[in-house]
């Protein structure tokens, strides 16, 4: 599958020196870990609120397109902070990550919303 051909390169980023001075400190894990879940809550945050309008328990006297319209920014934002802050938590500890079920899970549907979310019709 496309996960062997990927382990190389895999095991290339996490035995760079940045990756091994990233993966040393808890400390940076900690408060990148920490900007992902600011991240999560950007994005999560954008996302019920254009969903509570859609269901008219959020301004009800908006436009469902202007709520979407004003949530995009916020939305992007966050999916920018979690792409930049996981990019980096990965390659602190790549090898490690890797090779783990959920984190493959994570990024099949992290492609496939990315995907879809994308496509205009």
């Amino acid at each position: 599958m496309v996960w062997t051909i990927l382990l190389p390169y895999v095991t290339w980023l996490g035995n760079t020196p940045f990756a091994l001075w990233l993966g040393q400190s808890t400390w940076r894990i900690a408060g990148l870990l920490t900007v992902h879940l600011f991240g999560l809550t950007f994005l999560l945050g954008a996302v019920l609120l254009t969903n509570l309008r859609l269901l008219g328990l959020f301004q009800r006297h908006r436009d469902v397109a202007a709520v979407r319209r004003d949530m995009a920014p916020v939305m992007l934002l966050g999916l920018l902070l979690m792409l930049a802050s996981g990019l980096l938590i990965f390659t602190g500890g790549a090898e490690a990550y890797f090779v783990g079920y959920w984190f493959r899970l994570k990024m099949m549907l992290l492609v496939i919303v990315i995907a879809v979310s994308t496509t205009r019709k």
